[in-house]
């Protein structure tokens, strides 16, 4: 994936994510232990597998649900404090279980009513955690800060069960509600990082959700979903998702109904066929986590799509169970790598302002509808057989995986190439002419083969000009880059970014690619450039000249030059 792997993951460079992520390991352990306890209490109570789908049902509606509220209420409040009050939620709710549980007064409508407050709680928890994430760690460590993320959960998903189930079986369930209580409560909160550890809330909004030039930042009911439908690229990652959180969650519920028509492994059959995927996941995030991005991440997530329906295909012809093991296992790797890689693009494409809204639908994805999805796999199962159904699975998420990011990688909100620039080294007046209309196309170019030629940060700056999106210009550029335009020097995002608002977007200056050159790591893009710019003494057909200096996926220069033509 990436190109050369770290010393360390880079996320663990960060003190910051490093109490948070702590914490979540301690917090996603306990959610764990406790889910086993209530499924096993409930079932025992009522000797019905209804009441698990019932249960079930009690948290996938509220986690389809909520977080269309949650999202938005996280963009516009301190994450901190979100996550703070979720985990002391969550020690409540284990105090309150445990109390029942000692009394012997535990009933059915209890866990109920536990499940759908442990749904209500991630509908926020979920959002502000992964947005708090991102934004404790540089942008280059955004994929090692999400793989670390998905290792908390896949090993909390190994480990909660088996420690939840060995202390059920010893002290009882009471006891097992009560040290997720007190470990939360504790251990968790404690691990948090400190408040000066904390980037600012809402983007640099204050807490009214107004920045510094008095505009009302979004983070409103909607401002999130308009945002995801105004950006395929957004759609495309949340079907990648839902594709494949679906087929891995619909694989393993299949995995009994699997192993009793083709290995007959038994318990313990059925249990080395349960371990393999979280292994694999396990495994694969800490691997992950020490690499470096991808150029290219569309085309990985891609292969890594393929490569995992392909190998659960072949993982329901396996004719030994240890081979069926082997081949699951690697398809879950792939999986991970899919995974991880859109919670990436994710929160390196949403805006700051508006990555608890857009880490929502992360939420609304994985937990509730792939759930749904599948249950109607394993409901059609019953009729059309368990490796029909997973085969057909894998045939439409490999085939989606061919079509889908094909499609997004040629048609990006990349109107075009590299940087804007409005005052073109002219004094800016009035607007010269109308807004001028983008075309939704792709890159604006006369030269196709310029476009290829662009490295993914600069074919990423070039969107964003094109698309009026400030946050995304900014995100492009080092914290300590300087631009240089009209012989002015603009040092350090914050100047970036008050430049970029004032004289890219609010003149709405849009580029054609002519030319792209990659002059010994300086990439030097030549682009006709447009706008309501002053065009006073400038003439019709504007070609400039961007140099751009590179290092470590970001941009740490950028010169906007109209040359002239060379005598010699």
């Amino acid at each position: 994936m990436p190109r050369r792997a770290a010393v360390r993951p880079a996320a663990l460079r960060s003190p910051a994510f490093v109490r948070l992520w702590a914490g979540s390991i301690v917090s996603s352990v306990g959610t764990q232990m406790s889910n086993t306890a209530k499924l096993w209490l409930l079932y025992a109570l009522t000797r019905s597998a209804v009441t698990l789908g019932v249960d079930g049902l009690c948290f996938s509606v509220p986690i389809v649900i909520l977080p269309l509220v949650a999202g938005p209420v996280c963009d516009r409040v301190d994450r901190y404090t979100v996550v703070k009050v979720s985990m002391a939620a969550e020690s409540l709710e284990a105090a309150a279980l445990a109390a029942v549980a000692a009394a012997g007064v535990l009933r059915p409508w209890i866990i109920y009513l536990a499940a759908v407050t442990e749904a209500a709680r991630l509908a926020f928890d979920i959002p502000a955690r992964t947005a708090l994430t991102t934004a404790l760690v540089p942008r280059d460590a955004v994929l090692s800060a999400q793989s670390l993320s998905a290792v908390v959960w896949n090993s909390a998903a190994l480990a909660g069960p088996a420690l939840g189930g060995l202390l059920l079986a010893t002290t009882g369930a009471t006891a097992v509600f009560a040290l997720n209580g007190v470990s939360t409560f504790i251990v968790g909160l404690g691990l948090l990082p400190p408040r000066a550890a904390r980037p600012s809330a809402a983007g640099g909004a204050n807490e009214d959700g107004v920045n510094e030039d008095g505009d009302r930042q979004p983070g409103r009911l909607g401002d999130g979903l308009r945002y995801a439908l105004a950006h395929r690229e957004l759609l495309a990652l949340q079907g990648v998702l839902l594709a494949t959180s679906t087929i891995a969650l619909g694989t393993e519920t299949l995995l009994p109904v699997l192993d009793r028509a083709v290995w007959h492994g038994g318990p313990i059959g059925y249990g080395m066929l349960r371990a393999a995927p979280g292994i694999a996941a396990v495994l694969t995030g800490i691997a992950i986590s020490s690499m470096r991005p991808a150029r290219r991440p569309w085309r990985i997530l891609a292969a890594s799509m393929i490569s995992a329906c392909t190998g659960l295909i072949a993982f329901t012809w396996a004719p030994l169970l240890a081979v069926g093991c082997i081949l699951l296992a690697l398809a879950f790797a792939a999986v991970s790598v899919a995974q991880i890689l859109v919670a990436t693009q994710v929160q390196q494409t949403a805006p700051e302002r508006l990555r608890g809204s857009i880490s929502g639908f992360n939420a609304i994805t994985q937990g509730g509808l792939a759930g749904i999805a599948a249950a109607v796999m394993a409901i059609t199962a019953a009729s059309l057989g368990a490796r029909t159904v997973i085969e057909a699975a894998a045939a439409l998420t490999a085939l989606a995986a061919l079509m889908a990011p094909a499609r997004t990688r040629r048609k990006p909100p990349l109107d075009s190439p590299a940087t804007g620039e409005p005052r073109l080294g002219s004094p800016a007046g009035p607007p010269a002419a109308p807004v001028p209309q983008h075309p939704k196309e792709p890159l604006m170019s006369s030269n196709p083969d310029a476009i290829a030629a662009l490295p993914p940060i600069v074919a990423e700056h070039i969107d964003a000009v094109n698309a009026f999106d400030t946050d995304r210009i900014v995100a492009t550029f080092a914290p300590d880059a300087y631009v240089n335009d009209a012989r002015r020097e603009i040092w350090g995002t914050d100047a970036i970014s008050k430049f970029v608002a004032k004289e890219f977007v609010g003149d709405h200056v849009t580029m054609e690619v002519r030319e792209v050159i990659d002059h010994y790591g300086d990439i030097l893009v030549r682009a006709r450039f447009d706008g309501t710019y002053d065009k006073t003494n400038l003439p019709d057909e504007l070609v400039m000249t961007s140099y751009f200096g590179l290092h470590d996926g970001k941009i740490t220069s950028l010169t906007v030059i109209f040359n002239q033509p060379s005598p010699y």
